[in-house]
C-alpha cells in the first residue's frame, strides 16, 4: 500500500511517501522531501521497500497496490 502525506513546517511543507506492508502494515519504505513536484519522492520509498522486505529480496517479487490518488 502506499501513501503521500505533507505536514506544515516552519520552512514550509515537508512531503512524505510510505509504503506499507498489506499484511503486517508496518512501514517497510519512506521518503521525505520538500517538493512535491519530484519523482523521485515515491520511488526512494519503493526502492526502501523492495531492499527491506525479506521476501521480495528472497523471491525477487513484489506486489504493489495502490489507490491512483491526485498525487
Amino acid at each position: 500500500m502506499a501513501d503521500i502525506t505533507y505536514v506544515r513546517t516552519v520552512g514550509g511543507f515537508a512531503y512524505t511517501a510510505f509504503i506499507t506492508d498489506a499484511c503486517t502494515r508496518k512501514i517497510v519504505g519512506w521518503s521525505v522531501a520538500s517538493s512535491l513536484t519530484t519523482q523521485a519522492l515515491p520511488m526512494i520509498a519503493l526502492q526502501q521497500a523492495i531492499t527491506t522486505t525479506p521476501a521480495a529480496r528472497q523471491s525477487g517479487r513484489l506486489v504493489h497496490h495502490s489507490d491512483r490518488g491526485v498525487q
